[in-house]
């Protein structure tokens, strides 16, 4: 794997003991891994090499060295080889090239390409009987000979046919499947750009789960989440001029438990710079916390049919999601520490959100069709005044219990403090959209609809109308 220091040759040497010598695979890289170091050595050994090579490569060494370094006194070779290493058997079927490789061989012809190959032949029995040679340890299997033979035969002369025959495997869609599906084409349709992250990490949390014998450092650990992926894909391409950037990723994370392992679907957002491409006609409008969450809640919405209740929480740096009463995930703004890590020289906003939550709230809703409607809508403006602790969230869901049967959408179109506002006030204002698919609504009931909402909001979270009466 490693050679040792004080072993080694330096300008000094002038006695050499060469050592021609083959080693175990399975040992080689078993040693690599533990001491993580990957050096062409072990990249060469734990790949297989001809053991019956060693005297031949000691004598090319030594003659080496007498013709370019002037070495002289070469004491005789000394060969320790107790167990030497036999041929593979292996039972071949000649007919297997044409099944195999689409092409009609002679057997004379597959026995010659073989004598070339080293690999001895028995053709007076059926199957044939090889003995394949110690260099060839990577032939273990009848398609390995196939191989073999056809690389020497030559790919060019395999003709084409006019037919290809696939044999197709169609089954049906699940259902976590058609969601996921949904998922990834409404973030597409706005831009997002799907990413695969892969599933290990180089150090792990304290319930991360270690890999027991790691391919790299690298690989050491289980990802506990999609995060330290997505950061390393957006200042990838941040560093190759790549500044307006939305991708999302699927994937699993694993964690640690008392009782064993936990594995959860997740999806996470990462999203930089421009929400949107930039025009000469309008300025370049950076991504915020608004344009995210909007983001969210249509993704919940192309997924989970029927109405849902989406809660939004205020948290350091950024907010958490609540699906019907079960937290769904967070958004944050990437912090400066972990920007200065991962090369993020802008804002960068990160989405996690429970897939599996995503998926369990969006079985067991039902899809309701309507008709278009007949009827035109009626709309009615409310500019209300309520305390700082009081969301546009909670206003909304209180106008939706208490707006009857006709209301059809709630919306906000307008936010503002100061002026003749108390310091610990805010003003909403806010859209009512009302329908009837029966008839066309009359002023005075949409006018009760409304006043309804109005004492409802004002009872319930003490709001009351910015100017006016009702």
């Amino acid at each position: 794997v490693f050679g040792g220091r004080d072993s080694g040759v330096s300008e000094t040497t002038s006695r050499v003991f060469l050592e021609s010598a083959y080693f175990a695979p399975g040992g080689i890289r078993r040693t690599s891994r533990r001491h993580g170091l990957q050096t062409d050595a072990a990249y060469r050994y734990e790949r297989g090499a001809d053991p019956d090579m060693c005297v031949y490569a000691a004598r090319l060494a030594v003659k080496m060295l007498c013709e370019l370094a002037g070495a002289s006194g070469v004491s005789a070779i000394t060969d320790v080889y107790p167990s030497p290493v036999v041929p593979y058997a292996l039972n071949f079927n000649p007919s297997c090239v044409t099944t195999l490789g689409g092409v009609e061989i002679h057997e004379d012809i597959i026995a010659n390409l073989l004598r070339y190959l080293g690999i001895q032949a028995d053709t007076t029995t059926k199957p044939w009987s090889l003995l394949i040679p110690p260099f060839k340890h990577d032939v273990r299997a009848e398609a390995d000979v196939v191989e073999e033979v056809l690389r020497i035969y030559g790919f060019d002369k395999i003709p084409i046919p006019a037919q290809l025959r696939i044999a197709t495997d169609h089954r049906d869609e699940d259902v976590l499947e058609i969601l996921q599906r949904r998922a990834c084409n409404y973030l597409t349709a706005r831009g997002f750009l799907e990413v695969h992250n892969l599933s290990f990490e180089a150090s792990g949390e304290a319930d991360a789960i270690k890999v027991l014998n790691p391919l790299a450092v690298e690989t050491g650990f289980m990802r506990t989440s999609l995060r330290s992926g997505l950061l390393k894909n957006i200042g990838y391409n941040l560093a190759r001029q790549e500044k307006h950037l939305k991708f999302f990723e699927f994937g699993s994370v694993y964690r640690q438990l008392s009782m064993g392992h936990e594995e959860c679907e997740m999806l996470g957002l990462a999203v930089s710079g421009s929400h949107s491409t930039p025009h000469w006609r309008s300025k370049a409008d950076e991504t915020d916390v608004f344009h995210i969450s909007g983001w969210v809640e249509g993704l919940i919405s192309a997924v989970v049919p029927g109405n849902f209740l989406l809660k939004r929480i205020p948290v350091d740096n950024g907010l958490t999601f609540h699906l019907n009463g079960q937290k769904i995930g967070v958004l944050n703004l990437v912090t400066d520490e972990e920007r200065k890590k991962y090369g993020l020289k802008q804002n960068t906003f990160l989405v996690e959100l429970s897939a599996s939550v995503l998926w369990e709230c969006a079985s067991g809703a039902r899809v309701r069709f309507e008709e278009l409607p007949r009827f035109p809508m009626v709309r009615r403006d409310l500019a209300l005044v309520v305390p700082n602790s009081v969301t546009y969230a909670t206003l909304e869901q209180l106008a939706r219990e208490s707006g009857g049967e006709f209301l059809r959408d709630v919306e906000i179109f307008d936010v503002f403090k100061g002026g003749e506002l108390e310091a610990d006030e805010k003003s909403y204002a806010m859209s009512f959209q009302f329908r009837s698919f029966q008839q066309t609504l009359s002023d005075r009931q949409v006018d009760e609809a409304v006043k309804h909402i109005y004492i409802t909001l004002q009872q319930k979270a003490g709001a009351r109308l910015r100017s006016g009466v009702l």
